[in-house]
């Protein structure tokens, strides 16, 4: 037997960081919103637990986190949870739409419908929790407020649908970099008319997103901010960075307008632009 999942990753919408807590991570204030793109996720029955990606970058086996949340679950539950997994990647890792993330939450969920086994969303947030910052957010899906280090979450109403562009290219960025060259400002930026324009299922502005970690990872990544400026050129409006980078992504007014977009900026070689839409939350 054998199940496919799409794996959807996420955008942040508005990112704070404040000061590093004694746990050595710092707090953050995440607004976050699934799309309807990302990687592809196979389980298939097997007499052991294997895990296998069709990138050479990602690594498969112990070393990638769908492993470890079956191994996770397996302690959790109590149960044996044998599975082949194989992730067919869209995405290379270092791009800061969580899909390492969301192949892990949808790889436990296949792995799960597999067995048999029913886990609550609660406690399958308690499981992931321990093996990733952005995994409990893809439990929930949709739109959600974040906190903590991204793992208390808090589902928004959010009305509407939205359209963006997701931009990838070979640029990519390291999250422990990238908040190593982080200023932590003393004054914090609040998600408030973001949240309040997404549960009125309002046209959301560029005004609206925030994300703090921008200027240390154009920092780290002077070849991240080159790129921003050519796609800022080509698409028309100022793209914004995805949780640490390296994706840059555009707020579009519609379908049509998105596709023209990716268009306009596929007429470059050297990196992708997909047009995509938000995605409901999940089903519990």
């Amino acid at each position: 037997m054998s199940l496919a999942f799409a794996a959807p990753v996420k955008l942040n919408l508005f990112l704070e960081v404040r000061e590093r807590q004694s746990s050595g991570y710092h707090e953050i204030v995440t607004v976050m919103e699934c799309v309807d793109f990302g990687d592809t996720v196979k389980v298939a029955t097997a007499s052991e637990l294997s895990v296998r990606s069709d990138r050479a970058d990602v690594p498969g086996g112990a070393d990638n986190i769908v492993w470890k949340a079956v191994r996770a679950a397996e302690a959790e539950l109590g149960v044996a949870l044998p599975a082949a997994i194989t992730l067919r990647k869209v995405l290379p890792p270092g791009t800061g739409l969580g899909a390492g993330s969301s192949d892990a939450v949808t790889a436990l969920r296949g792995v799960l419908q597999l067995h048999g086994v029913e886990c609550p969303r609660e406690r399958l947030q308690k499981i992931v929790s321990k093996v990733g910052s952005d995994t409990a957010f893809f439990v929930h899906g949709g739109v959600c407020l974040c906190t903590g280090r991204g793992e208390v979450v808090q589902p928004v109403a959010a009305r509407g649908e939205r359209h963006y562009v997701i931009l990838v290219s070979k640029a990519s960025t390291s999250t422990a970099a990238v908040y190593g060259a982080l200023q932590v400002p003393t004054h914090n930026e609040g998600p408030g008319r973001l949240l309040s324009a997404l549960r009125d299922g309002l046209p959301l502005e560029a005004t609206l997103l925030f994300n703090r970690l921008e200027e240390a990872a154009f920092g780290v990544s002077p070849e991240l901010g080159g790129l921003r400026a050519e796609a800022r050129m080509l698409g028309g409006r100022t793209p914004h960075l995805s949780g640490s980078g390296g994706a840059l992504f555009f707020l579009a007014k519609d379908r049509a307008d998105a596709e023209i977009v990716a268009t306009r900026l596929n007429t470059r070689k050297d990196w992708m632009a997909y047009a995509v839409k938000s995605r409901p939350p999940e089903s519990a």
